[in-house]
């Protein structure tokens, strides 16, 4: 993809990153969320969402993206005095994956720097939709409206969806402890004022890589 930096280049990388997230996370849907970088330059964008995305999903290992839209794939980035290793793959145009621990996986649709706001306002919300079943291609094929169908397609959230919710709000506290086994793992969460979960809430994880 051609060099479309600008002379304001050099601010953009003080932009907040423009991310939109599925409420539930619980990774029902295609997708869960989609981000609309400022410009084609990985190097400032990157650090941005890595930040952003931190802030609900805990710390961020590995992306794996289309390497064709960005002018230049480094190996890996340093982000506040941290390692986030990149791979990129053209196979999946217009996302990106992202790895925390133990291999549990987000998938993002990524949104061109130079479509419209109104176009991309809209193909955030709906890939952001939780019970989305549509895909990255899907969405930027039909720009500024979903296809007839696509409400029916698209689970709403559901009162069944709170125990996923808690227990990935546990799976990031737990990232934070230091336990050796499931005997440890009571104290440790009453140290942290987690409130332990049912089996039936333990995080689920769908993808890997």
């Amino acid at each position: 993809m051609p060099n479309r930096r600008s002379p304001t280049a050099s601010l953009i990388s003080l932009r907040p990153a423009r991310l939109f997230l599925e409420p539930t996370l619980t990774r029902d849907g295609t997708l869960d969320g989609a981000w609309w970088p400022h410009s084609t330059d990985l190097r400032r964008e990157l650090p941005a969402f890595v930040r952003a995305l931190e802030d609900r999903i805990g710390p961020v290992l590995r992306v794996g993206l289309d390497s064709q839209a960005w002018d230049e794939v480094p190996a890996h980035l340093v982000v506040d005095g941290r390692f986030v290793r990149i791979s990129g793959h053209p196979a999946t145009p217009h996302t990106i994956r992202v790895i925390r621990g133990g291999q549990d996986g987000f998938l993002l649709l990524v949104i061109p720097p130079d479509t419209a706001g109104s176009v991309a306002a809209t193909a955030m919300r709906t890939a952001a939709r939780t019970g989305n079943t549509l895909s990255a291609h899907d969405i930027l094929a039909t720009p500024g409206t979903l296809p007839p169908d696509a409400e029916w397609r698209m689970r709403r959230y559901r009162d069944s969806d709170r125990a996923a919710v808690e227990a990935l709000a546990l799976a990031d506290a737990l990232a934070a402890l230091a336990f050796t086994d499931a005997v440890a793992l009571p104290d440790a969460l009453a140290a942290a004022g987690v409130l332990a979960l049912s089996p039936a809430s333990a995080p689920r994880r769908r993808r890997r890589l």
